[in-house]
């Protein structure tokens, strides 16, 4: 199997394992009163994790930040 295989294979475990928001980060982010923002984060890193998949050639500069010319 491929290096490119695999990476999309752990870029895969995590994008699950985030959108799962672990028990711990829940509790923490309850306690720190900021749950509407452990879900923005979330939704965020599991954009960027899938722009990653789809660009995976691309920087992450090109991916966020280039105008399509």
């Amino acid at each position: 199997m491929s290096s490119e295989q695999n990476r999309e294979k752990a870029l895969i475990i995590w994008e699950g394992a985030i959108n799962l928001v672990p028990d711990q980060v829940q509790l923490e982010g309850s306690l720190w009163n900021v749950q509407r923002e452990i879900r923005e984060v979330r939704e965020e890193l599991i954009e960027y994790i899938r722009a990653i998949r789809a660009f995976p050639k691309s920087t992450k500069h090109e991916i966020f930040f280039e105008d399509n010319k």
